[in-house]
């Protein structure tokens, strides 16, 4: 139904020219892309010649780019097929370990720059074709709709797609939308999906884009009339890895038990390389069912994969790249409180009075570890569930941990690096066997 309104709104807009039904288009096909990317509740009913569900069908077609993936980048496809379907089952452990030391883990799933790039590819395609600005824009956003749907719509790329279809509108409508107002409409996202809001892919992307707003705001502000030519551009760039890096750090912090401190250095590297690399890559996929033409982007794209998987290995054998944290639910708040302060600092008027409270609130977090908790005394028993069973640890009154059982391992990883590891670090102390 979904579907069906969006291409009635848009042959409408395109013959009346109205703004309106150009922007009933484009919610529709954003509604049709989470209906069909959503599976639908298993029922215990069977019918002879039933029709697959959308989210059969799009599982299939998902499937198959993957074997085609496989068959036309070789080595690169582990890589390839994380940057263009969002599966990292084929990355080795070592390699995953390399990008989060770098700081670079984030670009390995679809998020918002790998949307935005795409969507920004096809419009130009669309230009080069001689076709209208309006055509452009709605094309661009409903054949990356449709490329969001059928990689699963993974959070991150749902909310950068919600974001671009606001920009899209206000393109068309001609009316000016400020970037807080697009922000907002893709942090929404958990509204039809609740789950989303527990996904730690969904809130690095929603914290890394409101960084990502203030640093526009700071920009313009106080440092674009200071800074010119190349020197504007790289400084522009590394500002804004900088507060990205410093806004999601609390939360990358809490979660992995880990932060890059070579992050806004390996980020500012990267992301032009990701920039030239995924456009490639999408025409390698396009292109796939005339092999000599896939095989020459796959061969094109080479070196871009080469450089970016190099910056990672680079930026994570620097010495001092990542540092464990062992964070607490109080400095997390604390961190948090900072990280806040950060973004109301650069975004506000006023920026003295949250900039105080940021810097208050990271003095509570060195102050803090001075007084450690007594211990209690008793032994903790802690259980995992790992999946296919559970891993036990005991941690002593000391703070050390001793591993009884880490789970089962599968190809490409294990639970006592995936979940085992995490969760110590999350908690300090020392494992002892």
């Amino acid at each position: 139904m979904a579907v069906a309104c969006s291409a009635i709104a848009a042959a409408i807009a395109l013959a009346r020219r109205r703004q309106e039904y150009g922007g009933l288009a484009l919610v529709f096909a954003a509604a049709a892309m989470i209906a069909v990317s959503t599976a639908p509740p298993e029922r215990p009913t069977a019918h002879a010649g039933r029709q697959d569900a959308p989210s059969d069908i799009l599982s299939r077609v998902r499937a198959r780019a993957g074997r085609s993936i496989d068959a036309t980048f070789g080595d690169d496809a582990p890589l390839a097929r994380a940057l263009l379907i969002a599966d990292q089952r084929q990355i080795p452990t070592e390699m995953r370990d390399r990008y989060a030391a770098a700081g670079l883990i984030h670009m390995l799933s679809i998020s918002g720059l790998h949307v935005a790039v795409i969507a920004a590819a096809i419009e130009l395609f669309f230009q080069v074709a001689r076709m209208s600005r309006r055509v452009s824009l709605y094309g661009a956003f409903i054949v990356t709709a449709i490329y969001v749907a059928i990689i699963g719509a993974p959070p991150p790329a749902l909310r950068s797609s919600a974001m671009l279809g606001a920009a899209m509108a206000s393109r068309i409508w001609q009316r000016p939308t400020s970037p807080w107002a697009a922000w907002a409409i893709g942090a929404f996202v958990p509204l039809y999906q609740p789950r989303t809001a527990l996904d730690v892919g969904y809130q690095l992307s929603v914290l890394g884009m409101c960084a990502l707003v203030a640093a526009g705001v700071v920009w313009r502000r106080h440092l674009a009339n200071r800074l010119g030519g190349w020197k504007g551009k790289v400084g522009r760039e590394l500002v804004t890895s900088l507060i990205a890096c410093a806004v999601t750090a609390p939360l990358v912090a809490w979660v992995f038990g880990r932060v890059s401190l070579i992050a806004p250095l390996s980020n500012l590297i990267a992301a032009p390389i990701i920039t030239l690399a995924q456009p490639v890559l999408f025409l390698a996929l396009l292109a796939a069912p005339i092999t000599a033409l896939a095989h020459f982007f796959a061969q094109a794209v080479h070196p871009l994969l080469f450089a970016f998987d190099w910056v990672a290995w680079a930026a994570a054998s620097t010495p001092g790249a990542a540092i464990t944290v062992a964070t607490t639910l109080t400095t997390a708040i604390l961190a948090a409180v900072a990280a806040v302060s950060l973004v109301v600092a650069c975004a506000g008027r006023f920026p003295a009075r949250p900039a105080i409270t940021g810097l208050a609130a990271l003095a509570a977090m060195v102050v803090l570890p001075a007084f450690p908790s007594s211990p209690n005394g008793q032994v903790e028993l802690h259980v995992l569930d790992v999946g296919q069973g559970d891993a036990i640890l005991l941690r002593t009154n000391a703070g050390h941990w001793v591993l009884l059982d880490a789970g089962p391992a599968w190809q490409g990883g294990d639970a006592g690096r995936a979940t085992v590891l995490p969760y110590i670090l999350h908690r300090g102390g020392t494992l002892e066997a």
